[in-house]
């Protein structure tokens, strides 16, 4: 065979093996594309839902603070004490711990504004109207115990705004919140039905 012939033939050779080449480049090239679009679909996906509940998040705080503000509203209270619990509201760290009622549909409700940081806390009651020969008694929840955290003294048509105890908050971090209806004068440890019960958010 004439050295010719044999560059003729190696000429094809090497342009098969080029064009395999690029081929199998373009094909890698494809994979790696396809992987890294995937990632980045999960990856915007995954910011999409973390945005969704971010939303989530602010409009049920949202909620919660139009019901602080209605309830401080309704409150019986001097204007320096909704003066104090709006600047709770306002201090960075505190939480709104709604109290929902544990039997029916009763009307009345109960929020606390909780600053763990600074052991300050406001109660907010509505709609929780005095009993004859009862009190209603506040009770912090800490584990499996129940610490008295004072009686609620509401007006005729069931309000309150009243400070908790700092004593009482710096025992460490409470899980709970809830309202009893005891003896008058209350009682060392709960004996009657629990009528309101919020737990306190995670941190």
């Amino acid at each position: 065979m004439s050295a010719a012939k044999v560059k003729d033939i190696a000429v094809p050779a090497r342009r098969r093996r080029r064009r395999e080449i690029v081929a199998w480049t373009l094909a890698g090239a494809a994979v790696v594309l396809a992987i890294v679009f995937f990632r980045e679909h999960r990856l915007s996906e995954r910011r999409l839902a973390a945005k969704d509940q971010e939303l989530e998040g602010l409009a049920a705080a949202d909620n919660d603070r139009r019901i602080c503000l209605r309830e401080l509203a309704e409150a019986r209270a001097s204007a320096r004490d909704k003066e104090a619990a709006l600047a709770l509201v306002a201090t960075p760290g505190t939480q709104l711990v709604q109290l929902e009622p544990q039997s029916g549909d009763e009307p009345y409700r109960a929020t606390v504004l909780l600053n763990r940081e600074h052991a300050s806390a406001i109660i907010l009651v509505r709609e929780l109207e005095p009993q004859e020969g009862k009190s209603y008694q506040l009770w912090l929840i800490r584990g499996d115990e129940k610490i008295a955290a004072g009686i609620l003294r509401t007006d005729p048509t069931g309000a309150l705004q009243a400070r908790i105890s700092q004593e009482v908050l710096r025992g460490g971090r409470p899980d709970a919140f809830a309202v009893t209806v005891e003896p008058e004068g209350g009682m060392p440890q709960p004996t009657g039905p629990t009528i309101l019960l919020g737990k306190v958010p995670a941190a």
